[in-house]
């Protein structure tokens, strides 16, 4: 989350085109707090470490899901 936040503020692609600015702003915020929520997800229930408790797939398929999305993102602006 704070790799993003640096990117955002620190990369000027990566700054909201001037439709909607600050709802963008706003948004990619939001994708912050994703990327911050994965990590526990991550580490805690899915197989990226020994868990006994895992994520059911509804919920594992949000998570993989926001990944892509902040992802999907990143890489459109970063053309």
């Amino acid at each position: 989350a704070r790799l993003l936040k640096l990117l955002r503020t620190n990369v000027p692609a990566l700054r909201p085109g001037l439709a909607r600015e600050e709802d963008v702003t706003r948004v990619q915020g939001a994708l912050g707090t994703i990327v911050d929520a994965l990590n526990p997800i991550r580490n805690q229930a899915s197989l990226a470490h020994p868990n006994a408790a895992l994520l059911e797939v509804p919920e594992a398929a949000l998570a993989i899901d926001a990944a892509r999305s902040v992802l999907n993102y990143l890489n459109r602006k970063l053309r």
